[in-house]
């Protein structure tokens, strides 16, 4: 796939998640899947454009929006909750 079909696709997956927002009332974990969905959107266009090494790394010259965009990776990258679909919530809290 080229880099543009990417773009492409990327941003179809954007808009969806962002009229699904819009168009409903979702709960707040609905709500808060969304957004994690848009972060990981974010980061991987960042990726794209810039390269990994340096969305990931807080080494260099950084403005406000690499910075911010920077922490985004990094906590997805780390932080997960029950019910966020990222790991098996029994691996979290064990029975």
């Amino acid at each position: 796939m080229s880099p543009t079909e990417e773009e492409g696709e990327r941003r179809e997956r954007i808009d969806e998640v962002a009229r699904r927002v819009l168009a409903s009332r979702p709960t707040e974990d609905e709500y808060l899947r969304e957004i994690e969905q848009l972060a990981h959107e974010l980061v991987e266009a960042a990726c794209s454009l810039y390269g990994g090494s340096r969305v990931f790394s807080l080494e260099g010259e950084k403005n406000d929006l690499d910075r911010a965009i920077t922490k985004i990776a990094q906590a997805l990258r780390m932080v997960h909750t029950a019910g966020d679909g990222c790991v098996d919530d029994s691996k979290l809290h064990p029975s």
